[in-house]
């Protein structure tokens, strides 16, 4: 069992919440009832925190929100009545009974397997565990039928955007706009691209229609060993983007990363990861970053920040060898069809203009490594290695250290 820092985390996701739901449009009634709310929890802030945080290591109890059905929450972006009043209830003043409630919290599975399929259609326990419940006191280091799960997460804020982004990524990337369609044209594109670059030692160019992808799972391992968590003003490019679900996926799960780009030589797989951005823009995008860059800053103390740097995320369509990488921080490149003289090439770009670089990660190792940095092997979750529990085989590349010389 893993302790969770609660300090705070229920005032801070209620007032959030009620914020929002107070600016909308939609629904005058719930927009009258959470502005009022909203009001109340800025103007109780200290008394409701400072209750709050003798509480630290516990559970909370702030109104008995386990004894309510799970199955009729909604969303947090439409809540139930269940979720509308936990929000309600500590807006009533601090009142935040303190307890060793493990048992009970066990009996209605709040401590249960958070990398489980949802318990229903519209949230499921992990989303009520990481937004609603007053018991985050506890998390659950549980055995799942999926072993390649994520590390035990460590904060609610990141229990629930998981949740959020796992959705998003399910909807927004259907049948449709998957990569593994491609058109004659991007195919021949891309091997024209290959071409250029190949010698006689290579063999044939590797056809475009060979794809696959990171699970979102894989993201986050990948993401693990690149050290997004403790990064500071990363950049992430995404060599070989596919239809870009890892961008927009470590845009909104990785705040410490500010800027995140994706580059896609397929125009087709290009333009399908372009449109899912921009509906994303217009949706629930600019929402899960602030709460990411919100939940960051709590961790950290410094909430000022989350509100002023929201960061940038784009996907490009165009040659890899042309794109600027002189920001880059952070490399991965989803190398599985390439050729090894575009492996040395892109080294080479990468030591000329990545001079910043931190990590860069590879399914393909690079041929002669990267000069300077040592090279570490590890396992990561991909598309065509669900039915195998070790995963696919990802080279890791951080900077070599350098002692100091003696005086």
């Amino acid at each position: 069992v893993k302790e969770i820092d609660n300090r705070g985390s229920h005032y801070w996701v209620a007032r959030y919440w009620a914020e929002e739901l107070a600016s909308q449009e939609e629904e005058q009634r719930l927009k009258a009832t959470f502005s009022s709310v909203a009001d109340q929890l800025k103007e109780k802030e200290v008394a409701i925190l400072s209750d709050m945080i003798e509480c630290q290591g516990k559970s909370v109890d702030i109104g008995g929100y386990y004894h309510v059905d799970k199955a009729k929450a909604d969303v947090a972006m439409n809540p139930s009545a269940t979720f509308n009043g936990i929000i309600t209830r500590l807006a009533e003043g601090p009142d935040a009974r303190c307890g060793e409630h493990t048992d009970e919290a066990q009996k209605q599975d709040y401590t249960g397997c958070f990398c489980g399929k949802r318990t229903t259609p519209q949230v499921g326990m992990r989303r009520l565990v990481a937004i609603g419940s007053c018991w985050l006191a506890r998390g659950s280091d549980c055995s799942c039928a999926d072993t390649r799960r994520p590390p035990p997460t460590e904060s609610a804020w990141r229990i629930a955007q998981r949740a959020e982004v796992d959705e998003l990524l399910e909807k927004h990337w259907d049948f449709t706009r998957t990569g593994y369609t491609i058109s004659i044209e991007d195919d021949e594109l891309v091997q024209q691209a290959q071409m250029r670059v190949r010698n006689s030692s290579d063999g044939d160019p590797a056809s475009a229609h060979v794809y696959g992808e990171l699970t979102a799972n894989g993201v986050r391992q990948l993401s693990g060993f690149l050290g997004l968590n403790e990064a500071t003003e990363a950049s992430f490019v995404d060599l070989g983007a596919g239809v870009g679900k890892a961008v927009v996926q470590i845009y909104l799960e990785y705040p410490r990363v500010r800027r995140v780009l994706g580059v896609e030589l397929s125009p087709g797989r290009a333009k399908n990861g372009r449109e899912v951005l921009e509906e994303l823009r217009a949706g629930a995008l600019p929402l899960l970053r602030r709460r990411a860059l919100l939940g960051q800053a709590l961790e950290e103390g410094m909430i000022a920040d989350a509100l002023t740097s929201a960061g940038e995320v784009e996907f490009v369509e165009g040659d890899m060898f042309q794109v600027d990488l002189r920001h880059a921080t952070h490399v991965y490149m989803a190398s599985t069809s390439w050729c090894p003289s575009m492996l040395r090439k892109l080294a080479d770009k990468l030591l000329k203009e990545a001079t910043n670089l931190q990590a860069a990660a590879s399914l393909k190792r690079l041929p002669e490594g990267l000069p300077g940095f040592e090279e570490v092997d590890a396992q990561l979750q991909t598309s065509w290695t669900k039915r195998d529990p070790a995963g696919s085989r990802v080279y890791i590349y951080r900077p070599m250290q350098q002692c100091a010389a003696p005086k």
